[in-house]
């Protein structure tokens, strides 16, 4: 009995000293590491990482168990993955992983959980935890403007964020600010949007900026060339269409009515067969010039070759250089 006494208080003394000893290790590490921000305050000896691992492969059991994440057990899921990131703020597969297996269940609880690891400084450089947040808001709440503009920020967080950033996040930013515009014709919101972006960075060129939108100008060609396929009657786009394409191409060749390149010498357009105003030739023999001089008849190309505006529809094509006569020798004359 007295034994059975000893054993007893020595194991009390022991969770005593241990509780006290896994306190002050806790406050230790707080200090330490500050930017952990440990939500889980239960002092485990600064086991923390462990004890996330741990519960990673719990969690990866359990969900391999379930048919699916529905009603009945998404607050099971999200608990799980609550309690991981609770010991380890900086697991990353944990908010990426754990927020899109409940997205569809729980859509604002997962950009909730999305959003932490955002603000989280550790985590600054991770772009797929802002583009994840944007997806599931921009596909849960379509019809919501504040959703759509919240999705926005997010998407530009995660351009922001990549070095070389993906061509699905950048279409997924665009198409959201092509949303949120309201225009019923989306295909010139696109092009509106792209370039109001070119407007912006062409007016700031003396500080050096760059957009954050890479081959901008490609990707407002592309935008209206679509936009004038699908909407040929559209008295708005083909105005805008061409303003456009006089600011941002004014220095190339763009076939009016296709808005294709062309090159120098072209007297039609050889995408759509539409007369275009030729340009880079030679004044005297028509012959498109390679380098400063013609090399058929010596003439001396211009300084600056200034760009003639484009054909318009309805207009005569340009008169085209007629060839020079041959010198006739004098016995030939006479004869």
């Amino acid at each position: 009995m007295k034994s059975t006494l000893i054993h007893i208080v020595l194991i009390i003394a022991a969770i005593l000293i241990g509780g006290a000893i896994a306190g002050h290790m806790h406050e230790e590490q707080n200090k330490q590491m500050p930017y952990k921000s440990l939500e889980n305050t239960t002092p485990i000896g600064g086991f923390h990482k462990f004890a996330s691992d741990i519960d990673w492969m719990l969690v990866i059991q359990y969900m391999g168990g379930l048919k699916s994440v529905s009603k009945e057990n998404v607050d099971e899921v999200i608990k799980r993955f609550e309690k991981i990131v609770s010991y380890d703020p900086n697991f990353e597969s944990a908010y990426e992983i754990g927020a899109m297996s409940f997205s569809v269940e729980n859509p604002e609880k997962a950009v909730e959980f999305l959003e932490r690891a955002c603000n989280n400084p550790q985590l600054k450089n991770n772009w797929k935890l802002p583009f994840y947040a944007g997806f599931i808001l921009t596909h849960s709440g379509k019809d919501d403007p504040e959703k759509v503009k919240k999705a926005i920020g997010f998407y530009e967080m995660a351009i922001k964020r990549s070095p070389t950033p993906e061509m699905y996040v950048v279409n997924s930013y665009l198409r959201a600010r092509a949303k949120a515009m309201g225009l019923n014709n989306d295909k010139l919101a696109m092009l509106k949007i792209l370039f109001g972006e070119w407007k912006k960075n062409a007016g700031m060129r003396e500080i050096e900026t760059t957009s954050i939108i890479p081959d901008l100008n490609q990707k407002i060609l592309k935008a209206a060339q679509e936009a004038r396929r699908e909407y040929p009657d559209d008295k708005e786009l083909i105005e805008f269409s061409k303003k456009v394409m006089q600011e941002v191409f004014k220095d190339q060749h763009i076939c009016t009515y296709c808005l294709s390149i062309y090159a120098p010498g072209d007297k039609f357009c050889s995408c759509c067969g539409q007369s275009v105003q030729v340009f880079g030739t030679c004044q005297k023999c028509g012959t498109v010039l390679k380098a400063g001089f013609c090399h058929k008849c010596g003439t001396k190309a211009p300084a600056v070759l200034v760009q003639a505006p484009s054909v318009q529809e309805g207009m005569e094509p340009p008169p085209v250089a007629k060839k020079v006569a041959k010198p006739v020798p004098a016995k030939k004359a006479a004869k």
